[in-house]
């Protein structure tokens, strides 16, 4: 059985601008950097993008119902306003590539047709681990995602659906 967790950033996110730093792809999380972030903005073709709590909620019902769809097992989702994070698993053989795709197309498609406009909703690409043990597993469910800092729409599949 294969178990992932996926994260797919909002778009324009997570500019070099953020207190926290920034990261870029290969070097990791860079410290932040004023420059750069105007180096970002003047690139942009398109305004930063934030989930709202309609848009979290329009999320959360489309993974599961893509999840039913495809016979994966949704463990938890949580949606924030700058990013996603989708704990996934599947029996059949599927590359991981493939799922976190179809995953992330479904979504963005479940936006435009709420919101009535095309994204881009996220950053390209995404992240991607997967869960080495039960040990691993039990931490991603019972404490990082369900943590206080990833505030909005939560979905366990032990405990449905609620805000955070």
């Amino acid at each position: 059985m294969a178990v992932y967790l996926f994260t797919y950033h909002a778009y324009r996110s997570w500019s070099p601008a953020n207190p926290r730093g920034y990261v870029k792809r290969t070097q990791g999380i860079l410290p932040r950097d004023a420059k750069m972030a105007q180096r970002y903005d003047e690139a942009a073709k398109h305004p930063a993008v934030r989930f709202d709590r309609s848009m979290q909620q329009v999320m959360c019902e489309e993974l599961q119902a893509l999840c039913a769809q495809q016979s994966w097992r949704l463990h938890y989702a949580c949606i924030t306003a700058t990013h996603v994070h989708v704990l996934v698993s599947w029996e059949t053989f599927i590359e991981f590539g493939k799922v976190r795709l179809r995953l992330k197309q479904r979504l963005g498609r479940a936006l435009s047709v709420a919101c009535d406009q095309t994204g881009p909703w996220f950053v390209q690409g995404s992240s991607r681990k997967q869960v080495r043990d039960h040990q691993h597993f039990d931490y991603l469910r019972q404490r990082y995602l369900p943590r206080k800092t990833h505030r909005g729409v939560h979905y366990c599949e032990q405990r449905g659906v609620w805000e955070q």
